[in-house]
């Protein structure tokens, strides 16, 4: 590169650095991904495998790609204990996204727009948003955008006659390691991984596609195999996506009507929310009219590319699009929508582009030339308007945030059911021995609060089948809690048509708030009648003394440490 494009990447860099610490909330991400990769962090740090610690059966992991827990059990083993530390892969994700980004989008469109896309994709609200947490969203970016650039480079330097330039086949296995990365990063790289490969066979590139579907299609294929033949069904991508609601599995698998359902639902998500969103922060319906005209110029650009060059950007795109329209609109999110942020403003710039080539025979080339810089710079200061409002209010929210971190622990913004829950969770931790059993709602982030092992309770409303559940993993105790109202529907539905199968060990929270959070245990059959009080209330009895755990002192963390990792360290 010149000198001029190495000053451009530096400062852009060293903008994003100081563009996501503005933004870097102190506290941990309140779904299961996010204790998920540190306890498959903590597994492989501590030399036991690839295997959901979390779990009573200690099966082997299948679901999620390994490389982003790799990269967090390196931080592990030298030392990282708290969600702060482990968070630094997200954060320097930020600033490879942004870097890879100028790389890939001024190699295609020039250095101007090149930086300009550069900087309106690092200032993304979902980029800045996720760089925060331990996800692998914004990592997973950054692999696949570098890939997208080196393999363009390596294309680039083939000559007319086809024969290899300078460092072509650097660059195709650059463009290799990344497209590994980022298929092991998240299975949603599989289209990558596909589009480069036929990228390369459209330009008859037939021994460069086999030494890189050698890289990663020979890994992959060990990965599929292990998937097939470890761990259970429960928990896969492949057996989640056939149902009609993987939050519900009573409902049973979808079917045609069903995808059909879905893609609709997700094309009014992603259009009317999730791509607003993930640009800006808000869904209001200005945001959504200026990202529709981004949109509208981005396919326009997208058809205009993939007739001229069928690279593996114009080939990836309608794959990853077709990809989460068919995903359980359940799942769908501005997470999802990460990847097309990029693509979008690149193929927007291609086909202002085109519009102003068209013009150029009209008009005079003179004033031609002016309408791809000048209509360019139009749509992205009018886009970038609203993703400043978002990452300003986004600001102020963390600026709260952290103050009320400071004074409850890592869990005080997460809402006070979380809150009560994490808790519990670590309480839980304190007074019971490790190895026992419970069945919770959220069983990864009890697992890494509290070290004990923990399946989710069944989704069913038979309070028989909850029972069985728990006499077939050993566990006496579950926890109902007021996260959503799946516990309510569950727990508390079999609470309240079996209640002679429960004591109570400890509650939290106020009583009939959703801070309320139950340690209940279960009771053996043909125990007596439970007693109500005059409003109706069920009167719990205390759990036998074999059921309370120790009586030690609670010392709740405060500081970010993640007790799991805590007390691995200190041999516990």
């Amino acid at each position: 590169m010149t000198g001029r494009r190495w000053m451009i990447l530096i400062a852009l860099v060293a903008g994003q650095a100081w563009l996501t610490s503005t933004v870097f909330n102190p506290g941990p991400h309140n779904g299961g991904d996010n204790a998920g990769y540190v306890a498959l962090a903590h597994a492989l740090a501590t030399g036991q495998g690839y295997v959901e610690t979390w779990d009573p059966a200690l099966p082997a992991h299948t679901k999620y790609p390994p490389v982003f827990p790799l990269l967090l059990a390196i931080l592990v083993k030298f030392g990282v204990t708290t969600w702060t530390g482990l968070k630094s892969v997200a954060f320097v994700g930020t600033l490879a996204t942004t870097a890879a980004t100028f790389l890939w989008a001024s190699r295609r469109l020039g250095l101007a727009l090149g930086t300009g896309i550069a900087v309106l994709t690092g200032f993304s609200w979902s980029i800045l948003w996720h760089g925060g947490f331990v996800l692998s969203d914004v990592p997973f970016l950054a692999f696949t955008l570098l890939a997208l650039w080196a393999v363009d480079e390596s294309m680039s330097r083939r000559g007319e006659d086809g024969a290899e330039g300078a460092g072509a086949g650097r660059y195709l296995i650059l463009a290799g390691v990344a497209a590994f990365l980022a298929y092991f990063t998240r299975s949603a790289g599989l289209p990558l991984v596909a589009a480069i490969l036929g990228s390369l066979l459209l330009r008859r590139r037939v021994r460069s596609a086999a030494v890189l579907g050698g890289m990663v299609g020979v890994p992959a294929l060990l990965w599929l195999i292990r998937g097939m033949t470890a761990g259970s069904d429960e928990g896969r991508y492949a057996s989640e996506f056939l149902l009609v609601n993987p939050y519900d599995p009573g409902l049973g698998r979808a079917g045609p009507a069903d995808f059909v359902a879905r893609v609709v639902g997700n094309v009014q998500g992603y259009l009317g929310t999730h791509i607003p969103k993930a640009f800006t922060g808000a869904a209001e319906m200005p945001v959504v009219i200026v990202v529709s005209i981004v949109l509208a110029f981005a396919i326009l650009g997208w058809v205009v590319s993939i007739r001229r060059e069928r690279g593996p950007a114009e080939l990836f795109a309608p794959m990853y699009v077709a990809l989460i329209l068919l995903w359980p609109t359940v799942w769908s999110g501005d997470r999802f929508a990460l990847p097309l942020i990029p693509l979008l403003l690149v193929f927007a710039a291609e086909g202002i582009r085109w519009v102003g080539e068209r013009l150029a025979d009209r008009v005079g080339s003179g004033l031609a030339t002016m309408i791809v810089p000048v209509g360019s710079a139009l749509v992205g200061v009018t886009l970038l308007g609203p993703m400043v409002t978002g990452w300003r209010s986004e600001v102020r929210t963390v600026n709260t945030c952290r103050s009320v971190v400071a004074e409850v622990g890592p869990w005080g913004c997460s809402g006070s059911a979380t809150l009560a829950f994490a808790t519990m969770a670590e309480w839980t931790g304190e007074v019971f021995p490790e190895g026992t059993p419970m069945l919770t709602r959220k069983p990864r982030i009890f697992h890494v609060l509290s070290g004990l092992t923990s399946r989710t309770y069944p989704f069913d409303d038979d309070p028989a089948v909850l029972f069985e559940e728990a006499e077939r993993i050993g566990a006496r105790h579950v926890i109902l809690d007021g996260i959503g109202t799946t516990g309510r529907r569950y727990v508390g539905g079999a609470l309240t048509r079996r209640p002679e199968r429960f004591c109570q060990v400890v509650s939290i929270g106020r009583a009939g708030t959703s801070s309320q959070t139950m340690l209940l245990g279960f009771l053996p059959d043909g125990a007596p009648e439970i007693e109500q009080n005059e409003e109706g209330r069920i009167l719990l009895s205390a759990c036998p003394d074999d059921m309370q755990g120790e009586d030690v002192p609670f010392d709740p963390t405060l500081d970010g440490a993640i007790p799991l990792l805590v007390r691995s360290r200190a041999g516990r």
